[in-house]
């Protein structure tokens, strides 16, 4: 049993109904616990793209320069906090 899964990718230019179905997808796999082959307690999402994040997370963690620096929710997060965060 895998404890997380990682999905990174930089910022593709996707048709909008698929990546509206590779969101789907992500969030149909973290809310079903993974998969046969791959049981996950978590899926780690790391993207520049802030609507996507927003819309894919539970919780947000923000880094600068390698460190951990704000935390929020994803009932609390917004894309000014969030930028607030990661440049102050």
């Amino acid at each position: 049993m895998k404890d997380a899964t990682v999905c990174w990718s930089e910022r593709l230019f996707l048709e909008a109904a698929l990546a509206a179905l590779i969101r789907d997808q992500f969030r149909q796999f973290s809310h079903s616990g993974g998969s046969e082959e791959c049981s996950c307690l978590a899926l780690a999402v790391i993207s520049s793209y802030l609507p996507e994040i927003l819309g894919l997370s539970d919780r947000i963690l923000v880094s600068r320069q390698g460190k951990v620096v704000e935390e929020f929710s994803a009932l609390e997060a917004t894309e000014e906090k969030i930028m607030y965060a990661a440049i102050h």
